[in-house]
C-alpha cells in the first residue's frame, strides 16, 4: 500500500511480480527466480512440497522449480504463477506434480525460431485445478496429465478435476483438446468433457456435453478474482508500468527458494542475446542505430519477444473505407469490438489498420480518444496493433474527402478505398508542415504504447501512378517518427520492383523488413531471398490471393519455414467487398472462389480448413 502497510494477498502479489520484473529492468534479474519456477502467490489453509532437495510446508513468496510436487490439505487452496505465463489454482487434496516448467531458446531465432514456452503437469489420481493461460499463443504448450488421459492448452482458461470416479474437463474460455494415447477430442468453449471408466476398466470412455452444474467451477470463485488482478502481471508485463505496480504495493520482498537444486531454464535477457547473436550472420552494420535505426540485434531480441506474428488487415464490415472507419459520425466500436473478438478465437494474434490523414487534419484530439478505444478492446482481445498512417491506394480513383461515404459500387472489389492523404498532398512540399504534424503527433501520442506492435509509415507507396514522386514524403515520416523516439520498431513495406530504387529505400529505412506477396509460392520465396540478405526479422503485411494461388495451404508453410510473421488481407465479409477479385466489374455476382477475407458476417469461416491452418500456425525448427 502506499502508506507502507502490506497485507499478506499484496505480499503474494509482490512475488509473482517479483518473479516477472527482470523483463522489464535488468538489475532484478538476480534477486528473483529465474523463468521456469512455480511462484506460490496466495495460500489458503495448508500444504506441503516435496523435492529431490527435501520435504516441508508450502509458504507464499516461495518457488518452486521443475520436478518437484505440491500438495493441497483438505483445507489447503493453491494460487501460483508458472513463469512462462500461466496462472495456476489448485483446490484442497490436490497434489500436482511440476513435471516441467521451461521455455526453450536453443538457437534462437533461427533454428529454435520462437520461445516455445513448455508446461507439463500431473494430477496423478485425483483433485481439482483451474488454470488461467492468457492468450491462444502458438508458442505455448500446456499439458495436465491425468490418469485418464491428457488436457492440452495452449492459451485460455479451463479446470480439470477428478469427480467422483470421472474425470471432467470445463473449457471456461480455450482452445482444449483431450488427448487419450493420440486419440485428441475439442472441448468447446461453454462445454465439459467427461472421462469415464468402462466397466471392465480396460479403458476411459468420454463424452462433450453443455456445462449444467457440475459445481467444479464454485471452487474457483475467489481463484478468478486473484487470476484477473495477476493477470496484467504475468501476461502483460510489457505494456504495464512495473514502477507503478511496485509503488502501489510498497516494494519487492525477498522470495523464498526451496533448497538449493535449481532446474530453472535461464532465459534471462543476456542469456537471449547471446544465443540470437550467434544466427546473425547476415546482419547488418550495428552503427545505423547513430542515424536512429534500430540495429539487427535490437530487432531479433525484438522479434524473439513478440512472439509468432498471425495477423489480420482489419475494417470493419460496417465501413467502406478507413474514413468512414474512423470519423466520429460512423465509428462503430460495437461492431469493432464483435469482429475483434472473432479474430481472437480465429487465433490472430495481431491487426493492421489504415488512419486517415485527413480525419485527424479535422479532429486530431477525436480520432486519437477513438484509436484508444480501439486500442482498448484489442488488448481485451490480446491482439497487438499495427498502424498505417500513409497510403497511396487508390481504388476509388478519387482525391479522401470527410462526411458520408459513397456507398459501394455492387460487385466490384474495395470501390471506395481512398489514400491518405492523397496525391495532391504528397507532392506538395508546402502542405508538408501538416504531414509532419500528423506524423509527430500520431507517433508521439502513443511512443511507450506496447499495444502497438509497430507503425507502418506508408502503405504502397508508388502505387496509382505516383512512382518515385512518394519516396521523398516516405523519407521524410521515417525521420518525423523517429525523432519522437518511440519504443516500436517503423516499417514501411516492399512491394513491386523488388529491385528498383523505392524498394531499396524502404529496405534501408526500415528496423522491419515487410513487403505485400499476392504471388503464388515460388513468387513468395524469390522475395524472401531478397529479403533474407538484410539479416532482419521479416513480416508480409498483405498476402492471401486465392484465385491466385496464393492460399493458407501454398503460404504459410512457406512462412513457417522461414519465420516469417504475417497479415492476409481481411477478416470478415463486408462493405468493402474485397472477396471480389481486383479485376471485377460493376455488377458482378459473388464469386465461388473469394479472393480476400476469412469470415463470414455472423463470423463463421468461408472455409473451415484455413481457421485450423490459423489456430495451429507455428514457426518450424
Amino acid at each position: 500500500r502506499k502508506d507502507g502497510t502490506m497485507n499478506r494477498t499484496n505480499t503474494g502479489h509482490i512475488a509473482a511480480l517479483a518473479s516477472l520484473a527482470f523483463l522489464a529492468s535488468g538489475a532484478l534479474t538476480l534477486a528473483v527466480p529465474r523463468l521456469g519456477s512455480a511462484v506460490i502467490v496466495r495460500l489458503d489453509g495448508q500444504a506441503e512440497f516435496s523435492s529431490p532437495a527435501g520435504d516441508g510446508k508450502v509458504e507464499e513468496g516461495m518457488a518452486f522449480s521443475q520436478g518437484q510436487a505440491i500438495t493441497t490439505k483438505d483445507d489447503g487452496k493453491i494460487v501460483a504463477v508458472l513463469t512462462p505465463g500461466v496462472i495456476l489454482c489448485v483446490a484442497p487434496e490436490t497434489r500436482v506434480d511440476l513435471k516441467q516448467i521451461e521455455m526453450v531458446t536453443e538457437g534462437l531465432p533461427d533454428a529454435g525460431k520462437r520461445i516455445d514456452k513448455n508446461i507439463t503437469l500431473d494430477l496423478p489420481k485425483s483433485g481439482a485445478m483451474r488454470f488461467d493461460a492468457g492468450q491462444i499463443s502458438a508458442s505455448l504448450n500446456l499439458k495436465v496429465a491425468t490418469e485418464a488421459g491428457d488436457v492440452l492448452a495452449s492459451g485460455g482458461r479451463a479446470i480439470v478435476a477428478k469427480d467422483g470416479a470421472d474425470w471432467r474437463v470445463i473449457c471456461e474460455n480455450a482452445f482444449v483438446t483431450f488427448d487419450q494415447k493420440g486419440e485428441q477430442k475439442t472441448v468447446k468453449q461453454g462445454e465439459v468433457l467427461t472421462a469415464s471408466r468402462s466397466a471392465d476398466g480396460k479403458v476411459w470412455n468420454t463424452r462433450t456435453e453443455p456445462l449444467s452444474g457440475t459445481g467444479l467451477e464454485d471452487q474457483f470463485v475467489g481463484c478468478r478474482r486473484d487470476a484477473e488482478r495477476l493477470a496484467p502481471v504475468v501476461f502483460d508485463v510489457d505494456y504495464v508500468r512495473l514502477e507503478d505496480l511496485l509503488d502501489y504495493m510498497g516494494g519487492v520482498d525477498a522470495v523464498k527458494t526451496i533448497g538449493q537444486s535449481t532446474y530453472w531454464a535461464d532465459v534471462s535477457p543476456t542469456t537471449r542475446q547471446s544465443a540470437r547473436s550467434a544466427t546473425r550472420q547476415n546482419a547488418g552494420p550495428e552503427a545505423d542505430i547513430e542515424a536512429g535505426r534500430r540495429t539487427p540485434r535490437d530487432m531479433w531480441d525484438w522479434y524473439g519477444d513478440v512472439g509468432v506474428i498471425k495477423g489480420v488487415n482489419f475494417v470493419p464490415s460496417t465501413a467502406v473505407n478507413s474514413t468512414e472507419m474512423w470519423q466520429k459520425d460512423t465509428f462503430d466500436l460495437d461492431t469493432i469490438d464483435k469482429e475483434l473478438g472473432y479474430a481472437q478465437t480465429t487465433g490472430y494474434t495481431a491487426i493492421r489498420m489504415f488512419l486517415p490523414y485527413l480525419v485527424w487534419e479535422s479532429d486530431a484530439e477525436g480520432l486519437k480518444e477513438r484509436m484508444k478505444d480501439v486500442l482498448a478492446k484489442a488488448r481485451k482481445r490480446n491482439l497487438k496493433v499495427v498502424f498505417v498512417l500513409f497510403d497511396d491506394n487508390n481504388e476509388a480513383n478519387r482525391e479522401p474527402y470527410l462526411g458520408r461515404q459513397a456507398d459501394p459500387v455492387p460487385g466490384v472489389h474495395n470501390s471506395q478505398w481512398t489514400p491518405s492523404p492523397g496525391a495532391s498532398l504528397v507532392v506538395n512540399k508546402e502542405a508538408w508542415p501538416k504531414l509532419e504534424a500528423y506524423v509527430k503527433d500520431m507517433v508521439g501520442s502513443f511512443r511507450n504504447d506496447r499495444r502497438i506492435l509497430m507503425w507502418d509509415l506508408y502503405n504502397e507507396p508508388g502505387s496509382y501512378g505516383m512512382g518515385e514522386k512518394s519516396l521523398p514524403l516516405v523519407e521524410a515520416a521515417f525521420e518525423w517518427a523517429r525523432s519522437e523516439k518511440p519504443v516500436q520498431p517503423l516499417t514501411t513495406g516492399i512491394w513491386s520492383e523488388m529491385g528498383g530504387r523505392m524498394s531499396k529505400t524502404l529496405m534501408e529505412l526500415s528496423d522491419v523488413i515487410s513487403f505485400r506477396a499476392y504471388e503464388n509460392e515460388n513468387d513468395l520465396r524469390s522475395k524472401l531471398a531478397l529479403c533474407q540478405t538484410l539479416g532482419r526479422p521479416m513480416v508480409c503485411t498483405e498476402w492471401l490471393r486465392r484465385d491466385k494461388g496464393s492460399t493458407f495451404e501454398t503460404v504459410l508453410p512457406v512462412f513457417a519455414e522461414n519465420h516469417v510473421g504475417w497479415f492476409h488481407w481481411g477478416l470478415v465479409k463486408g462493405k468493402t467487398q474485397t472477396y471480389m477479385p481486383f479485376e471485377s466489374k460493376a455488377g458482378a455476382k459473388e464469386p465461388d472462389v473469394w479472393q480476400f477475407d476469412v469470415l463470414k458476417p455472423d463470423g463463421d469461416p468461408y472455409q473451415a480448413k484455413e481457421v485450423e491452418l490459423v489456430r495451429n500456425f507455428v514457426f518450424e525448427n
